[in-house]
């Protein structure tokens, strides 16, 4: 096979939805847990054969608790996928015997199923509030076409299409108010790939709402017909092998995106025959409107930065001519748009260096997109860890799209404002190089909010946990953590320091976290955006504060990794002297918070 027909494969197969082109490491996982119905069942089965990774399985009996039915410790699980019948919810003379002429009492039917949906999501709930262990909610398949006729109306109760429809909204509504909890979307996953390969809704009730198997044939229920009957698969082309890789994937990106691995912070691209077709220092642009790829790649490029991703150009070309261009091209994204920009004759690599220093990520995160092979190896030479695309710009929007590397979890303020952070940064340190540092320190106005985060509901949690787990350079360990790990330091009795700032130039949101427990500083992290303007001690300052000396000692950790060399003197240059494989001193030493900077301990909800 060549390369371009595995990459094709690759692009077309159960990965279409969510690309692997961006993955480094391996997603390591240990044991996954299903709970819910045959269907829950044959997940489980499949899954383990495409994954190798044991899961174990719970079939759902709503009269039996399902912390009994557990065969092991709950820890030794990474996740949890539910996936309960559509038969529980709609009974099976339940829908089909309402009368559809009146549509109070279809109303009604439906309020019934979602009183039985609460009741199923309590049961299902108990391992992910009890043991805050990642759970994903599987929504239902919709059927297909409305059972009394294509022209009828479709937004009725009498139509089971729209009831099913309305049961994934409202599980969705409930599961996304929970900690920890998503919706793995079966349905959707079931469109992309054809649901008249999938669904069994051809042959069974429409209340049954599974994949399509042999097991009517299997059973020996049709071997003594007049006439033989193929298997069911051998009547409609199937494709339900395909169809469980897919949620597999789905369910693996999704855990990626969690913990945030591989994440991409910064895009970065070219200009000539990436962001359009042609060169428009020769004037050799197309002729005809934007359209097809290029468009849809900005597109995806804007929907990145909506994501909280960093964009940025490196081109070579005139930036007088881009600034007088751009946003005459193009209507979905405008230059403004990218937080940092390097258009000139210079090398790319030196052009590259200056982007790190702007945005302050390190190469491992950073994704360049040109069309030159040449620029592409020159970066990756010097930059082996960078992750490059430009050969096939077809792909581009699947990729930017759909790879887990590129999605959160949640949207927060911060990830919202982060362009707009960024290029206050840039503005700041602008102003850095016009003054001294004294000057500059005094002029910032900066001030410090510390705060605790105490429990997963926070409605600060959702950002300190994506803090904890995508910061790289500032942080003193590098320990990626689980919200079940988080909740266990939290019935130890740890706590979770949580820090927003914010100067004249912007509000720069939460960006530093302490964890601690007694007299230990366990873990510090915090955002470089706000490197170089003293932070790092009011941080360190409050956090002492809080830590209850033990023997006249303070204690924090600090672990080397490849890439945190920024933090390595913190705890060296305020006091503390390396003891074996912690940082120690004196309860009474502890430093004072830098007189430019105003530190306020504010309440939380």
């Amino acid at each position: 096979m060549s390369d371009f027909d595995a990459l094709r494969e690759q692009h077309n197969n159960h990965n279409f939805r969510a690309p692997t082109d961006l993955q480094v490491t391996p997603t390591e996982l240990r044991r996954g847990l299903f709970i819910g119905s045959c269907f829950a069942e044959a997940m489980a089965h499949e899954t383990a054969r495409t994954s190798g990774i044991p899961h174990d399985f719970i079939l759902y009996q709503p009269e039996v608790a399902l912390k009994n039915c557990l065969t092991r410790p709950i820890e030794d699980y990474d996740f949890l996928v539910v996936s309960f019948s559509l038969r529980y919810l709609i009974p099976e003379n339940g829908h089909i015997r309402l009368d559809f002429s009146d549509e109070a009492a279809c109303q009604t039917f439906f309020d019934d199923c979602c009183q039985r949906l609460y009741q199923w999501l309590d049961d299902a709930l108990v391992f992910s509030t009890e043991n805050h262990l990642l759970t994903f909610f599987a929504n239902f398949l919709v059927p297909q076409q409305n059972p009394l006729g294509r022209l009828l109306r479709k937004k009725s109760y009498s139509n089971i299409c729209y009831v099913v429809q309305r049961l994934n909204e409202v599980l969705e509504e409930e599961v996304l108010q929970k900690t920890n909890c998503y919706i793995v979307d079966l349905d959707s996953i079931a469109n992309s790939f054809g649901k008249k390969f999938i669904v069994d809704e051809t042959m069974w009730i429409y209340n049954h709402g599974t994949v399509r198997s042999n097991w009517d044939w299997e059973m020996g229920r049709d071997h003594e017909r007049l006439e033989v009957q193929p298997i069911p698969t051998e009547h409609f082309e199937t494709r339900t092998i395909e169809y469980f890789d897919a949620i597999w994937r789905e369910i693996e990106a999704s855990i990626r995106t969690v913990r945030q691995q591989d994440s991409i912070k910064l895009v970065l691209v070219d200009l000539d025959d990436t962001m359009w077709r042609g060169i428009i220092g020769e004037d050799r642009l197309s002729p005809l409107p934007i359209e097809g790829w290029p468009i849809g790649f900005a597109e995806a490029l804007h929907y990145l930065k909506k994501r909280g991703i960093v964009l940025g150009i490196l081109s070579k070309n005139d930036d007088s001519r881009i600034v007088e261009k751009f946003n005459q091209i193009y209507d979905v994204i405008h230059l403004e748009d990218f937080a940092t920009r390097r258009i000139n004759w210079n090398p790319k690599t030196v052009n590259f260096e200056a982007v790190l220093a702007d945005v302050n990520v390190l190469p491992r995160n950073v994704l360049f997109i040109d069309d030159n092979p040449v620029e592409r190896d020159s970066i990756k030479a010097a930059y082996p860890d960078v992750r490059v695309l430009g050969s096939h710009p077809y792909y581009f929007k699947q990729i930017l799209m759909g790879a887990p590397e590129t999605q959160v979890a949640v949207l927060t303020d911060e990830t919202l404002r982060r362009t707009e952070m960024i290029q206050s940064q840039i503005e700041r340190e602008g102003s850095r190089k016009r003054m001294t540092r004294e000057e500059f320190l005094a002029s910032l106005g900066l001030k410090v909010s510390a705060f605790e985060v105490a429990d997963a509901n926070d409605p600060k949690f959702a950002r300190a946990f994506e803090l904890l787990n995508k910061t790289n350079q500032f942080n003193t360990t590098g320990q990626r953590w689980t919200i079940e790990q988080i909740g266990q330091l939290w019935r130890e009795g740890g706590k979770l320091l949580a820090f927003e700032a914010q100067d004249k130039f912007t509000q720069y949101g939460l960006i530093s976290l302490a964890i601690i427990r007694g007299n230990e500083i366990i873990q510090t992290v915090m955002s470089c955006r706000v490197i170089g303007m003293e932070v790092e001690k009011s941080v360190l300052a409050f956090t002492e504060s809080q830590l209850q000396a033990t023997d006249g000692r303070l204690i924090a950790n600090y672990t080397a990794t490849a890439s945190n060399a920024l933090c390595r003197d913190l705890y060296n240059a305020n006091g503390y002297a390396a003891e074996g494989e912690a940082w120690v001193k004196g309860g009474d030493a502890r430093i004072a918070v830098p007189v430019h900077i105003s530190l306020a301990q504010v309440a939380t909800a």
